[in-house]
């Protein structure tokens, strides 16, 4: 038996604090769960935030920035694409990727399996994957690109020019490919339905107004969450300002500039010592430490 859960919700917060409920043993059975996240930004547990992503055009366009709770990679995610995850207490990782590759037969798209575990469409990366285990709990989930913004994901995927050295794990870049441009007729519903129909013990479970969920939820909305649980990392930022040249070398932990040193090529006798005590004990954030820099 097989219970399906289908999220309505597009928050990307709550849908991955309902998968860490259903993930933590609120049921005993083998669940798949289907959803789908507003615009957003999901990275790996131990991923850096500040290298995987482009923050200020995130901002500017809205795009939430989500950390879950498994490795992997950092993914772009919007209504155009489906996330699945499979939970279960057995060593089944290729259960799910062969019921995927089933359903997308349907409408005509034949995939394979990368080494990386991946599905492709003729080389071209559709759908990322990653797992987590806990005890005998396991949890393998990924995502279908069906009509993904593809100018949002590689502007966002793309850093701005930080110099970065990072003790996290980066992505790797792939080709991608949005399935709608291979099938007309598939969506993110015809996809649930075939998939869903194909299952021969289901059933559909309903979690509405869960106490536990919204607690996660909480949680992995705050930016203790999102930004301090970025590795220890060390950036060089550069600034024109007045004319002159100003480069902030700065060691970051938990998302907070622990240790900082500024240079200057100005002229005139310029305090970086002052500078840098200004910004020592600030949130790591580009456009603030100019602001810091600015005022003196």
């Amino acid at each position: 038996m097989v219970s399906v859960v289908i999220s309505e919700s597009r928050d990307p917060y709550y849908n991955v604090a309902l998968e860490k409920y259903l993930f933590s043993g609120a049921f005993s059975e083998d669940i798949i769960y289907f959803w789908q996240n507003a615009p957003c930004v999901v990275i790996g547990r131990n991923q850096n935030v500040f290298l995987e992503c482009n923050l200020d055009y995130m901002k500017e366009k809205g795009i939430l920035p989500v950390r879950r709770f498994s490795g992997g990679g950092a993914v772009y995610q919007d209504s155009g694409n489906l996330n699945f995850t499979y939970i279960t207490n057995k060593e089944n990782d290729g259960f799910i990727a062969e019921r995927i590759k089933n359903a997308l037969s349907a409408f005509g798209i034949e995939s394979v399996t990368s080494a990386r575990n991946d599905l492709l469409y003729n080389g071209k990366k559709f759908s990322g994957t990653a797992y987590l285990t806990e005890g005998e709990r396991r949890m393998y989930h990924g995502t279908l690109m069906i009509n993904v913004d593809i100018e949002n994901l590689y502007n966002v995927l793309t850093p701005s020019e930080l110099k970065i050295k990072s003790h996290g794990i980066d992505s790797v870049k792939s080709r991608v490919i949005n399935l709608s441009t291979v099938s007309t007729e598939i969506s993110a519903e015809k996809f649930i339905s075939v998939f869903v129909d194909a299952l021969s013990e289901k059933r559909v479970l309903k979690i509405e107004n869960e106490p536990e969920v919204e607690k996660i939820r909480n949680m992995i909305s705050s930016e203790k969450w999102i930004f301090g649980e970025a590795p220890k990392f060390e950036a060089m930022l550069e600034y024109k300002i007045g004319g002159n040249l100003l480069q902030v070398n700065a060691e970051v932990k938990n998302g907070i500039v622990e240790k900082a040193k500024v240079f200057s090529d100005a002229l005139e006798e310029t305090d970086t010592e002052k500078l840098a005590k200004k910004i020592i004990g600030r949130a790591f954030d580009e456009k603030e430490i100019r602001t810091v820099l600015e005022k003196e």
